[in-house]
C-alpha cells in the first residue's frame, strides 16, 4: 500500500487511508491501529474498504481523500475528476470534472482540501488543484462552491 493522505473521521475512531496504488480507500479503527502498532508486532487490517482500478462510478485510479463527516472527497486522479462517496455505505454520490483544461475539466487532480462556511464566509467550498500538462506543467487551483457544484479556474 502507498498511502498517500488518510483523514480522520468525526466520530475519532477511524481513519480513512488513500491506496494510490491499490486505487481505494482503506478504513482502520484507531484502537487497533494503537494496540498493534504500540506493540510493534504486526501491522493493523483495514475493517473496510471502498473502490477499485476502474471508471465506473465508485471506481477510482489514483485517489486522494478530504472528508466532510457524512461524505468523503476523492480526487481520482487518473479518471480526472473528484468524487464524493458516502462514508456510511461507500456509494458514488456525485462525480465532478473529465479530462481536459476547459472550465469543469481536470488533469490529473493532484490535492484536495474542504473549507468550511464558517472559515471563509459563508458556503462551503471544496479546493481542488491539478497539473495541467497541455501548457507547460503549470499547476491549476479550482474552486467548487457547496462542495464540487461546479469548478471554475481561480487565477
Amino acid at each position: 500500500m502507498e498511502a498517500q493522505f488518510a483523514v480522520r473521521l468525526p466520530d475519532g475512531g477511524e481513519l480513512a487511508v488513500a491506496d494510490s496504488r491499490g486505487d481505494r480507500i482503506l478504513f482502520f479503527s484507531l484502537s487497533d491501529l494503537d494496540a498493534q502498532t504500540g506493540r510493534g508486532t504486526r501491522a493493523a487490517s483495514a475493517f473496510w474498504t471502498i473502490g477499485r482500478l476502474g471508471a465506473a462510478p465508485g471506481n477510482l485510479n489514483d485517489p486522494l481523500v478530504a472528508s466532510d463527516g457524512t461524505h468523503l472527497f476523492v480526487t481520482d486522479g487518473h479518471n480526472h475528476r473528484v468524487q464524493q462517496l458516502r462514508i456510511s455505505d461507500g456509494r458514488s454520490v456525485d462525480s465532478i470534472g473529465e479530462q481536459g483544461s476547459g472550465h469543469g475539466q481536470l488533469c490529473l487532480p493532484a490535492g484536495l482540501a474542504l473549507v468550511r462556511g464558517s472559515e471563509h464566509g459563508g458556503s462551503n467550498a471544496a479546493l481542488v488543484s491539478d497539473r495541467e500538462l497541455a501548457v507547460g506543467n503549470s499547476d491549476r487551483l479550482y474552486v467548487a462552491d457547496n462542495y464540487a457544484t461546479s469548478l471554475p479556474l481561480a487565477n
